[in-house]
């Protein structure tokens, strides 16, 4: 794709509000950027998400915001489905002055380029069943688009940005190691994007930051839903079918993501994904391209009713 920007222009109806939560499923997406700005929540399944040349593995549970002219993309995904909430700061209308006041919202709307991204959140299942909700009901008011829909969404979208101020609040201006997001395990992941290749120990990860591997464990499954041993597991496989996407042999990928036996890395890829690495990566091939075009998986979305 020659230009990879997107507009809002392209998902709503002139004269209606520049709003539009868009529940979809994920493959691989190429690098692109956008006009609006985007809400998205994981769903199901996992990936890695680049933004600016820095990766994250993303989880079921994770919520994360994109600027407009964010330069992102979506990479090893298994069976990821998400929302995304576009929209135009326009749209928040008198709302706008207010939420800038709000923690962490002075970063999602601010026009400085060189600002380090809106980290995401992994949250809890209470948090879960809010935002979920929350978006739910913002997408059906598009498409029933009953009478008053219009005030309806523009509320729910500062109620959304309001619940993820608090968010944000809860977890990442929490004293102390009550949230450790900018602690031991922003360390930890770190560590562990730049060493996963090797053989990497969750004991060495601790070791890493200071900590004993139980004290590490237990924090950092409070802040990602899941042990260490599993995140390392996921990202090394989320890593792997990226390079599978990408054409690399299958023992060429399994020496690349940490993986010293070819057979244990089959076996463990099957598991995990139900599928042979070989299988995966003539999946891969079988698509009518190696990347999903920005703006295609929206596609069968953006109808909206008369």
């Amino acid at each position: 794709m020659a230009n990879n920007h997107m507009e809002m222009r392209s998902f709503v109806r002139p004269g209606t509000p520049p709003i539009a939560v868009l529940p979809t499923e994920h493959r691989a997406i190429s690098t692109h950027d956008h006009d609006f700005y985007e809400i998205v929540y994981i769903v199901e399944g996992f990936c890695l998400h680049d933004v600016g040349g820095r990766s994250t593995l993303l989880m079921a549970g994770d919520v994360f915001a994109i600027r407009p002219g964010d330069q992102h993309r979506y990479m090893g995904n298994q069976d990821v489905k998400l929302y995304n909430c576009i929209f135009l700061a326009e749209a928040l209308g008198d709302a706008y002055e207010g939420l800038l006041k709000l923690p962490g919202m002075d970063i999602l709307f601010s026009k400085e380029t060189q600002l380090p991204h809106w980290q995401h959140a992994h949250l809890d299942l209470v948090e879960r069943r809010s935002v979920a909700g929350l978006l739910r009901e913002m997408r059906d008011e598009r498409a029933h688009a009953q009478p008053g829909w219009e005030l309806r969404i523009k509320a729910q979208l500062v109620c959304l940005l309001v619940d993820i101020s608090r968010i944000f609040s809860r977890h990442y201006q929490a004293e102390g190691d009550k949230r450790p997001y900018l602690g031991y395990v922003t360390q930890a992941l770190q560590y562990i994007d730049t060493h996963y290749t090797g053989d990497l120990s969750i004991r060495d990860v601790a070791e890493s930051v200071g900590v004993s591997s139980d004290y590490f464990s237990r924090q950092f499954k409070q802040v990602t839903g899941i042990v260490p041993v599993e995140y390392l597991r996921r990202y090394r496989f989320a890593r792997a079918m990226e390079l599978l996407q990408a054409g690399q042999s299958v023992s060429e990928v399994a020496l690349a993501v940490g993986f010293r036996n070819l057979c244990h890395f089959s076996r463990e890829f099957k598991a995990q994904l139900g599928l042979t690495p070989s299988q995966y990566k003539k999946s891969c091939m079988d698509l009518s391209g190696e990347e999903q075009e920005p703006g295609k998986e929206y596609e069968h979305l953006t109808g909206e009713a008369d």
